[in-house]
């Protein structure tokens, strides 16, 4: 292990500090886990960088690092991995592996995502009439099939190429090219859910545009959903006489000014000007200009959502309230997870009511927590085990693998039980750090509660009750439902008890 100097590296972007480190080092093979300009400079919403494209994207983990000088870590292996039961894991991948290839012909979703890759998500949100667009305020956006996903089917307008995970039959992953305008040569990865959230929230409906916003964030570090939640919110701030030109810098900060936006972002990363006040975040930047801005910032623990509406999309819209690390779409996952326990009597009994998602008008919060706290769980183990939810696989197949791969025999309950083991831990640490059941909200519920929806399918629609959907959903986990806090019943029956003693010491255990 070697420490070196990295100020010839200091104000780079993360695409140019992994060339000079693989240069520097001689290992052409170095995998490098770096930060941007955003993460030197403590944006808030920094990732951390890896293989120029792919980011551990939320929360600020790039500051993290910028906050102790760190610039990278680079690592090369030359060991192999040991494998319990070698003969048997490969089997059980080998079955995965056909029966996913099989899905990813056959059913619609897997079919699209191994097409248009990311972007077919934007399709399925704004024909289910549930895309959230100009930071919110509604659901329709005529000039959205100009970025379809679509058009990034492979032979199509920009995608050059698909590109897929190790092992993965359904490779989502691809690879653009912009060929001619104002763009050419812009060349990246497919777009993920970043460059939704920016099209839609901020109205840009040109691709070109959003591809080179796309190969900026990842050269500056930047979360792009965090990101483009923020210029909504400065944009609608704009149309509403809260912010002026002058405020922004002498920018123009009208809808689909993806200019302006391209601007935004070098500033974000630099601290500049109002690039200052944006890269506080979600949370602080709101409270630092004032103005009645807080109004129309919409975000739970500080973490803003990716763009699809909770009064359209109920379920998964709630997801983002229950999300131990604020508005995550990703931490219950209740789109892929009964894929995942397909055909298994505990995903008939818990989805079978209502899918995926309520239907237009129906806002009953029956069975929607136990729905959330199944989905959890199982993302819970998703993400311990490092395997994907959009592979197709199902959690039959990652348990038998799990048992080849460590010798240890899991079953479905078993492990269910570790991701409720893990949401659990989640919860106390949040507990521990003060946080409780008003923090499981966002910072202007009332206009998802009691603003309808303007136009479309969910015309007329609001979120669920919310004290009540919080209610069901703390009864299912077996938390304390004044408080929203873990129960010392709860956690002792998890094996759990040994953190009690800390949590009480907080006061933030029932």
């Amino acid at each position: 292990v070697e420490i070196r100097d990295a100020g010839e590296l200091w104000g780079r972007s993360s695409w140019d500090t992994e060339d000079l480190i693989r240069e520097r080092t001689g290992m052409p093979d170095a995998k490098i886990a770096s930060i941007g300009p955003a993460g030197e400079n403590l944006v808030r919403f920094a990732c951390v960088m890896n293989d120029k494209h792919r980011a551990a994207g939320r929360n600020g983990v790039g500051a993290v690092m910028g906050s102790k000088n760190l610039k990278a870590i680079a690592a090369r292996g030359s060991k192999g991995v040991k494998v319990s039961r070698p003969e048997e894991f490969v089997r059980v991948c080998q079955q995965s592996a056909r029966f996913q290839a099989e899905i990813g012909r056959t059913e619609r979703r897997y079919k699209a995502l191994r097409g248009s890759g990311a972007p077919m998500w934007l399709d399925y949100m704004m024909q289910a009439g549930s895309g959230a667009v100009r930071n919110y305020s509604t659901t329709e956006m005529p000039s959205w099939t100009g970025i379809s996903g679509e058009r990034f089917q492979v032979g199509g307008d920009y995608n050059v190429r698909k590109r897929a995970c190790f092992s993965c039959s359904v490779a989502c992953g691809g690879f653009f090219n912009v060929r001619s305008g104002e763009f050419a040569r812009t060349f990246g990865r497919t777009p993920e859910a970043g460059i939704t959230t920016i099209g839609l929230s901020c109205n840009v409906d040109s691709i070109p545009p959003l591809l080179k916003l796309e190969v900026l964030l990842d050269e500056l570090g930047i979360d792009g959903i965090s990101a483009g939640n923020l210029i909504s919110w400065a944009m609608d701030c704009y149309s509403r006489g809260l912010l002026s030109q002058e405020d922004c810098d002498g920018l123009a900060l009208d809808w689909g000014n993806y200019g302006t936006i391209i601007g935004l972002l070098h500033r974000v990363a630099r601290r500049e000007g109002f690039g200052d006040l944006l890269a506080e975040g979600e949370k602080r930047a709101p409270q630092r200009l004032g103005r009645g801005s807080e109004k129309f910032m919409y975000h739970i623990k500080g973490l803003s959502p990716v763009c699809e509406d909770p009064r359209a999309s109920r379920i998964f819209g709630a997801s983002y309230f229950t999300a131990s690390r604020g508005g995550d779409n990703l931490t219950a996952n209740v789109l892929w997870v009964p894929d995942l326990l397909r055909d298994s009597d505990l995903v008939k009994e818990t989805f079978g009511k209502f899918g995926r998602k309520k239907a237009p008008g129906d806002r009953s919060v029956e069975g929607v927590g136990e729905a959330l706290k199944l989905g959890e769980d199982v993302t819970a183990v998703i993400n311990s085990a490092e395997v994907c939810t959009r592979s197709g696989g199902t959690f039959e197949f990652i348990t038998r693998a799990l048992s080849a791969a460590t010798g240890v025999d899991f079953s479905v309950a078993s492990l269910l039980r570790t991701g409720e083991r893990i949401f659990n831990l989640e919860k106390a640490f949040n507990a521990r750090e003060g946080l409780n059941r008003k923090h499981d909200n966002y910072s202007v519920p009332e206009k998802f509660t009691t603003e309808p929806i303007a136009a479309g399918p969910f015309q007329g629609d609001v979120f669920f009750n919310l004290e009540e959907l919080l209610d069901k959903y703390y009864t299912a986990r077996g938390w304390d439902v004044a408080t929203g806090l873990p129960t010392r019943a709860r956690l002792t029956e998890l094996g759990l008890g040994h953190i009690i003693p800390e949590l009480e010491k907080a006061k933030a255990v029932r």
